[in-house]
This record gives structure tokens, sequence and C-alpha cells, in this order.
């Protein structure tokens, strides 16, 4: 079992973590629809979507499913937010997690290099920062259309599903030009991550994932590798 404590310390936005890959029950999907039972009404529950400075508990287990495949030792699943996805996941809440064969952690930790290559499109007209960032670049927010029109009028409805998902969306619309798309690696954008050390004759292990909707090519130029087809 996987058990995590979330911390939101947004200081205005919900958030939640969802599992890419763990086995998980409903209450710990991290996923703002309703929980429905025969007789009941509708309900939120708390990992749903975590207020801003709120705390919830996710479990999740590991089975042989999502464990490494047969004859190696770990494996790479992801999780995010998943209060409003496209907004949350360009504001960058998404991440990864190693899963390794039982017994070898230690191991595979010590005597190997481990790399992980996040390959993301983040679209910031989409993320719920928009404004924040807008600001920060010196724009006048007075002067956008605001998206927001929703919240603080009545509606008909569970507010616990609706709030934070229209909380999360961004404040203000922008252009491509003033909210760009960013094509980044590990967050960063024109080559400006931190390099990758290793030393000659280490044995690594290069984790590779990819977020958005844009195709991306792991390259390396001049080494050799052992693609793991898992």
């Amino acid at each position: 079992m996987v058990q995590v404590l979330f911390v939101n310390k947004l200081p205005n936005n919900y958030a939640s973590m969802h599992s890419m890959g763990m086995y998980y029950g409903k209450q710990y999907e991290g996923s703002t629809y309703p929980n429905t039972t025969t007789g009941t009404s509708p309900s939120v529950q708390e990992q749903d979507a975590v207020p801003p400075g709120g705390c919830a508990v996710y479990k999740w287990l590991v089975s042989e499913a999502q464990a490494p495949a047969p004859g190696q030792d770990s494996r790479l699943w992801s999780y995010h937010s998943y209060v409003n996805m496209p907004a949350d996941v360009s504001a960058g809440l998404s991440g990864p997690m190693y899963i390794y064969r039982q017994g070898k952690i230690d191991s595979i930790m010590s005597s190997h290099r481990e790399f992980l290559v996040t390959f993301n499109t983040h679209y910031e007209s989409k993320s719920f920062l928009a404004g924040v960032n807008a600001e920060r670049a010196g724009l006048n927010l007075s002067s956008l259309q605001k998206t927001n029109t929703l919240i603080g009028q009545p509606h008909v409805g569970n507010e616990s599903f609706w709030v934070p998902q229209l909380t999360d969306f961004p404040p203000v619309s922008l252009t491509q030009e003033q909210g760009p798309i960013f094509y980044s690696m590990n967050g960063y954008i024109l080559s400006n991550g931190a390099p990758y050390e290793m030393c000659r004759d280490d044995p690594v292990v290069w984790y590779i994932m990819a977020y958005g909707e844009a195709s991306h090519v792991f390259h390396m130029h001049g080494h050799n590798f052992k693609y793991l087809d898992q």
C-alpha cells in the first residue's frame, strides 16, 4: 500500500492527487464527480477536491499488474491533480511515481543512477495561475476578459462539485501571446534545466513520461541504451 498525506498549500485553488496506474477505491480517486449509490444523494469525498490550506490522505495499492515487468526491477507511473484537469496540469500539478520490485529498492537506488524526463505541453492560458503570472509580467488584468463569471451566482445542484471546478478555471482570458504554449522537459524550457550527470560505466535507469496532447520523442545523441517496453 502507498499512503500519501497530501497538503494543499495553494492560497486560492483546489487540488487533488489522482493516480495513473495504482489500484484505488472511489474514495481515493481524487476526481470531482458524484459518488453515487442506490438511495443516496451525490457526495464529494474530501480527497476529491482538497481546499486551500486543507489536507487529505490517499491510499493506493500496488498489485502484480502495477509491478515492474518480468525481469525488470522498477517501472514508472504518474499522478496529477484532477479537480479541473486542463487547468491543474497546465499549472504544473503532476509528477512521477517509481515502483520497485519487492526487496529491490535499496539495491537499485544505491547501484544505479536514476533520471526522470517528463515531456509536457503547458498551456499558460489554461492554467489557474494565468492571472498571477500575467500580473507578474506586467499585464493589466482589469483590461482582460474575466472567465470565472459564474462564481458567486446562484446555481441549482450540488455546489461541492462545481465550485472547486470553477475556482480552478483561469481567472482571465489570455491571448496566445499573453499566455503562450510552453514545450517543456521536467518543467523547463530553452535548455535551462539541470544537467544529467553520470560517470563512465555507471548503470543508468531512464524514466520517460509524457503529458499533454503532443507526441514526444526521446532521443539520446551518441549513447546506447536498452528499451524496456513495459
